[in-house]
This record gives structure tokens, C-alpha cells and sequence, in this order.
């Protein structure tokens, strides 16, 4: 099965393209990451498990801007050539990674088994299928917005607690992540431990809408974007830990603030025009030069997989070092 992802594309007062353009040279890259926030207090609580890793990629964005009822554009980009099962293998090197890391760090370790066991007991959800898969639907665009859709998967070992997180930041995602959190506090309480839950979300694009007025007054709607391979900003840890020898418990979070980390690696080849899109109630535009085109694009970006798969193991290599750090200044190992 191939999970595919769209990109997007922009129109000046009537659909003039802004197109993708491939990244630099393939070079080798690291990713400087740095949490934001005050985890120590809950890290150093007790021994470390890992009782579920979350890797999710990114496979749609949708960029859509309206200058007016008849100034409207959008461009779709989808990523392909990444199979499911290397989605599913890449979060099982993810987590399997983050445990080694910690292990080396001589890190004080709790049981995930014994955890899973108490977890079900208490009620904590599990993924169906252990994955999210998310597409965009219809929207209501008022000016101009950008839309997007990913593919998650947990490790076999750690799977995906439902409703924990997701790479968004909507509301009631964050209500859903309180409740699933007042179910785990119990397990760490009975474990006397420090439960990490990574995020990590991987992005291939930055696409930016506009709409509005141009300089001269005239109605206009821009929509660009480029690849670019990124740790994305709604990527973080979930802790819960035990506190007064079991008798309470607190949450915690580890954050990027607000900030994605790319790299300029090449990883893919745009196909213009071979991507699914959906349509707009305009369909065409007339442009300054009175020639009429598509209100509405459809991309394809056909991923290089060997090199697109040595970014991701970097990215998680890179952001799982970055937990290790911080569990270790936290308890002094």
C-alpha cells in the first residue's frame, strides 16, 4: 500500500503558478533540536519507559487563497513512492533506537510490558490497527489557508495510545490528550515510573497562501510552496510520572516552541499536474494576459526512498539524542 501526500500551488490575480522546486544537493545533515519547557522536575521522578513511539509523516498539504468570488486558486501535493510497511518499519527503528540511547546512557529502566498490562487494565486506549490516518476534506476558506493530512504509525512495541497527540493544534485534540492522560497517570503510580511518549512528525513541504488585493489594487490569490524535508512543529514528548512513591502523579511535555527543523537534502522529484486535487466552485481563472487557466492544481512528489528513509533515521537519531539529554541532566547519569 502506498500512502501519497499533495502539495500545493499559487495564482496572482487569476492563477499564475508558483511551482516546487527540488532542494539543494544531497549532503549529509543533522538536526539541532532543542525542547522548550521544564521537564526535569517530572524526569527525575523515577525509571524511564517508553510505552509508546508515534511516528507520523506527512502526506498531504492543500494551499488554498481567494481574492474574490472569481480570483480563487489552490494547488494539492501528494507524496508517493513511500510504501506503508517502510512507514511502519521506520517507527520500529525509531523506538528501538530511543531505548538503545537510553540504555547506553546507563538510564534507569521500567518494564513496557508490565506497563501495556496495567495500561490495559486501567483502561487506556490503543490505536486500531495501530496507525491514524488522516485526509483532507472539504474546508471553508475564507482569504487564504493551508490544509494537511498525515499517516501515523507506533512502534510494535510501543503503540499509538489513542487520542494522546496528534501533529495539529486543534482544541479539542488537546481535550482528548488531558482525558487519555488522567488514564495513564494511574499505571505510573502502580509502576513508580517516568512514562515517555514521543511524537515525532515528519513534514516534505512549506506552502504558504495569500489572498487579498495586489499592489495595484487588484484582486489576487497566491499560492506557493517548495520541498523541504523538516522535523515538523507540532512534534513533542508526552510524560506522565510518579511522584511521592506512587502516592501521585504529573504530567509533563517536551515542545520544539513553535519552530520546525529542516534540511535542504534533495529527496524527491515533483510530477506537475499528476497529483489528485479537488476541484474549486471556480474552476478557471482569467490571468493579466487574458488567457484562461486551472483555478486548481494537482502535484505529485515521487520520493528518492533510500534517500528520503537516511533522513528520517537521522531526524529520529537526532531528536531522540535530544530526549536521552535531557533524562540525563534531569537525573544526573
Amino acid at each position: 500500500m502506498t500512502i501519497q501526500s499533495f502539495i500545493r500551488r499559487g495564482a496572482l490575480a487569476g492563477a499564475v503558478v508558483v511551482s516546487l522546486g527540488l532542494a539543494a544537493p544531497a549532503m549529509a545533515q543533522t538536526f539541532p533540536v532543542k525542547f522548550y519547557g521544564s521537564p526535569g522536575q517530572v524526569l527525575k521522578q523515577g525509571p524511564i519507559v517508553v510505552p509508546s513511539y508515534e511516528l507520523a509523516f506527512f502526506t498531504q498539504q492543500q494551499g488554498t487563497a481567494s481574492g474574490g468570488v472569481l480570483t480563487k486558486s489552490r494547488l494539492t501535493t501528494t507524496l508517493s513512492n513511500v510504501p506503508e510497511a517502510t512507514m511502519r518499519k521506520l517507527a520500529d527503528e525509531a523506538h528501538a533506537d530511543l531505548v538503545a540511547q537510553l540504555k547506553a546512557a546507563n538510564v534507569p529502566m521500567a518494564d513496557a510490558n508490565d506497563f501495556k498490562m496495567k495500561a490495559m487494565s486501567a483502561g487506556v486506549p490503543y490505536a486500531p490497527a495501530n496507525s491514524e490516518i488522516t485526509q483532507i476534506g472539504r474546508t471553508i476558506t475564507i482569504g487564504a489557508g493551508v490544509a494537511t493530512a498525515y499517516a501515523a504509525f507506533g512502534a510494535t512495541e510501543a503503540p499509538i495510545i489513542s487520542g494522546l497527540h496528534a501533529p495539529t493544534n486543534s482544541p479539542m485534540g488537546a481535550m482528548n490528550s488531558l482525558g487519555v492522560s488522567r488514564k495513564i497517570a494511574p499505571v505510573v503510580q502502580a509502576q513508580k515510573s517516568v512514562a515517555i511518549m514521543p511524537l515525532l512528525a515528519i513534514d516534505f513541504a512549506d506552502t504558504d497562501a495569500k489572498g487579498g488585493r495586489d499592489f495595484l489594487g487588484r484582486e489576487a490569490a497566491n499560492v506557493s510552496s517548495r520541498l523541504k524535508f523538516s522535523i515538523n512543529m507540532f512534534s513533542k514528548v508526552s510524560l506522565m510520572a510518579s511522584f511521592n512513591n506512587g502516592r501521585a502523579s504529573s504530567p509533563g511535555l517536551m515542545a520544539l516552541g513553535g519552530k520546525e527543523i529542516g534540511v535542504p537534502t534533495a529527496f524527491g522529484t515533483v510530477l506537475t499536474g499528476e497529483g489528485a486535487v479537488r476541484q474549486m466552485s471556480v474552476t478557471q481563472v482569467v490571468n493579466s494576459s487574458y488567457i484562461a487557466q486551472d483555478a486548481a492544481r494537482g502535484d505529485a512528489v515521487v520520493v528518492d526512498l533510500p534517500v528520503w528513509e537516511g533522513l528520517v533515521r537521522q531526524a529520529f537519531k537526532d531528536y531522540n539524542r535530544a530526549i536521552v539529554a535531557e533524562v540525563r541532566k534531569a537525573q544526573g547519569v
